[in-house]
């Protein structure tokens, strides 16, 4: 548009705007959901192991008796029953024993390992 031998770009002007306006609401939703994503992912956490009070590997059996204790609580060295359908609270090796393990909340696949 012309006016007195002068170009004005008003439509240029709205466009960028509505290009930064569209580009920050994008921006917020996408924020949102990943915060929504990372709640369910720490509501995942376990909170509680299964401590069997045994120190010695040779007496480890299934029939052993144990203490539901915080995750927090577990030192090196503990030994803790995964009962069938629990939960892993740590990082360990298996001792006794043998099963399979959803591995979702670390690789997001949900496939037994």
């Amino acid at each position: 548009m012309q006016v007195h031998g002068h170009v004005h770009n008003f439509e240029t002007a709205s466009i960028l705007i509505t290009i930064v306006i569209g580009g920050k609401l994008i921006e917020s939703y996408s924020k949102m959901k990943t915060v929504d994503q990372l709640s369910n992912l720490a509501s995942l956490k376990v909170t509680k192991a299964n401590l069997i009070e045994e120190t010695d590997v040779k007496n480890l059996t299934l029939s052993l008796p144990f203490k539901e204790i915080a995750v927090e609580l577990l030192e090196l060295k503990d030994f803790v029953m995964i009962q069938p359908g629990g939960a892993v609270p740590t990082d360990g090796s298996v001792v006794f024993g043998r099963g399979c393990c959803n591995e979702a909340m670390l690789t997001g696949e949900a496939l037994p390992v």
